[in-house]
């Protein structure tokens, strides 16, 4: 059913391969593949950007623009992500 402003409600989903958000400063962003793992849709490569990465597990940040994402990106292991360099 539309909002009052007629627009669709959109039908949120979690990504399962997330990782827990932590404190992390940008860094300058990184082209990227990344493979998200949907709660119902399954799975899914998106070209992105990774904006953030810790340095102590080798997670990065990277960017989600979709309307099924609660956030505008998330936290994802390194073996979910590929840099645009190592990509073929």
């Amino acid at each position: 059913m539309p909002d009052y402003r007629g627009h669709q409600p959109i039908d949120r989903r979690h990504i399962l391969n997330a990782r827990t958000a932590r404190d992390s400063p940008d860094r300058p962003p990184i082209p990227c593949r990344a493979r998200l793992n949907w709660e119902h849709d399954g799975e899914q490569w998106i070209d992105t950007t990774a904006t953030r990465w810790d340095r102590w597990s080798g997670d990065l940040f990277v960017l989600v623009l979709d309307g099924r994402c609660f956030y505008t990106g998330v936290w994802l292991g390194a073996e979910d992500v590929q840099l645009a360099h190592t990509c073929t």
